[in-house]
């Protein structure tokens, strides 16, 4: 198959259905432009699930006899259970000052002595912050000598994960439809150019001519109306994060979120849909085609 006819035929192609290209073009950069914003919120809304795991943490409550010098052995036999990123011991003195500070309240002009316990306040590493992995430490923790209690955030650490799962799933349920609609509209707009030519198609057959030497033209037309599609939903995308990120939208700097090779990777996904959208198009002409031969 010669490169040159393959570019030279492609673009004619482009420009004898120029309205129906335009068409194509168009949707495809719409619906990058809207899986575009919709990875770019998918990727917000992960990056806030990972800040509020990142704010949680156990406090494990020690029994009165542990002293801080046990206190702090105990925190480092907890770090080395796997999953545990560092510890805080906070003594009973420091649990009061605490409650003091947050409740405004000083129990101790109520009470004769200090009924707060001391505690280890534990962070665990972003890996190990998974509904599962949570109890498993803190089952390992319970099993410890001197440990009283543990307190963590349950509930919201299973609602975060679950949460963060439906988004997942939802992601891949739009993205893939957006996908198959890019990719019928693309792969109709390469049929109709076909069968505009298909006289010429069957010449070439009958003449001897390759499936590859009459598949390239139309995969250069899918190309092209990818990679241009590409290039606009790009450049939408850019122009709607600067607004945003202008405005303060939700108060976010939404430039400072985006790389540049997200913008790349937009328009290689266009490329890519005109590509296929056109191989699977011109398979499934010439292969009918064959068969009424």
């Amino acid at each position: 198959m010669s490169l040159r006819f393959a570019i030279s035929e492609g673009f004619s192609g482009l420009r004898r259905a120029a309205a129906m290209t335009v068409v194509s073009i168009g949707t495809v950069a719409i619906v990058l432009l809207l899986l575009g914003s919709f990875a770019l919120v998918v990727l917000n809304v992960e990056s806030l699930f990972g800040s509020i795991r990142g704010q949680m943490e156990l406090e494990v409550f020690l029994r009165d006899e542990v002293d801080s010098t046990a206190a702090v052995a105990l925190g480092r036999e907890i770090l080395s259970l796997g999953g545990v990123a560092n510890f805080k011991y906070v003594s009973k003195t420091e649990a009061l000052r605490i409650f003091r500070e947050e409740f405004g309240q000083d129990i101790s002009k109520v009470l004769t002595f200090n009924p707060l316990p001391a505690s280890l306040k534990i962070r665990l590493l972003d890996s190990a912050l998974t509904a599962s992995r949570v109890q498993a430490i803190v089952r390992q923790i319970r099993s410890l000598q001197g440990v009283e209690d543990i307190a963590y955030p349950r509930a919201v650490i299973e609602t975060v994960e679950n949460r963060a799962r439906d988004v997942v799933w939802l992601s891949i349920a739009v993205g893939l439809l957006l996908l198959v609609a890019s990719l019928f509209l693309v792969s109709n707009t390469v049929r109709l150019a076909m069968y505009s030519r298909r006289l010429m198609i069957r010449l070439l057959l009958l003449a001897g001519a390759t499936r590859g030497f009459i598949r390239g033209p139309f995969l250069v037309e899918g190309f092209f109306q990818g990679f241009i599609g590409g290039v606009l939903g790009a450049v939408f995308l850019k122009v709607g994060i600067d607004a945003m990120t202008q405005h303060l939208v939700l108060g976010l700097q939404w430039g400072a979120l985006v790389p540049l090779w997200f913008y790349g990777i937009v328009v290689a996904v266009g490329s890519l849909l005109g590509v296929v959208g056109s191989a699977l198009s011109v398979r499934s002409y010439l292969r009918e085609t064959t068969e009424t031969q």
